[in-house]
């Protein structure tokens, strides 16, 4: 279970392939909390309703939405696959810029080459 306090809330359609909860599956899977285990899934607790600070938080019940095991998944090895590509990113020489729905809010746009501000790093 890994909880969130950012404002901005991860779709349920998204969290079938979240990454960072596919990890801490891929972790108990490895014994990584004890020998053999098998994870039951993980899940995202949404702290934050959109907009709100800490302080305005609204009171339980939170949002929780839930991604099942990895054993279920028809694909089971996608977080191994994308764990490999982002090593493989990762350890390049080079980066290529890559636009995304987090780009819009990037605390970087103005130094990325796919945004007109950011042109004059690759020129």
């Amino acid at each position: 279970m890994d909880l969130k306090t950012a404002s901005s809330k991860v779709r349920g359609a998204d969290l079938a392939r979240n990454g960072q909860l596919g990890l801490y599956q891929v972790a108990v899977g490895a014994g990584g909390f004890g020998a053999g285990e098998v994870s039951g899934g993980a899940a995202l607790v949404q702290l934050r309703a959109p907009g709100n600070s800490p302080e305005q938080a609204p009171p339980p019940p939170w949002t929780t939405i839930r991604q099942g095991p990895l054993v279920d998944d028809p694909e089971p090895d996608w977080v191994l696959g994308a764990l490999g590509e982002a090593v493989d990113g990762m350890s390049a020489a080079t980066f290529q810029a890559r636009a995304n729905p987090g780009c819009d809010r990037c605390p970087t746009r103005r130094s990325c080459p796919l945004h007109a501000t950011g042109q004059q790093v690759t020129r």
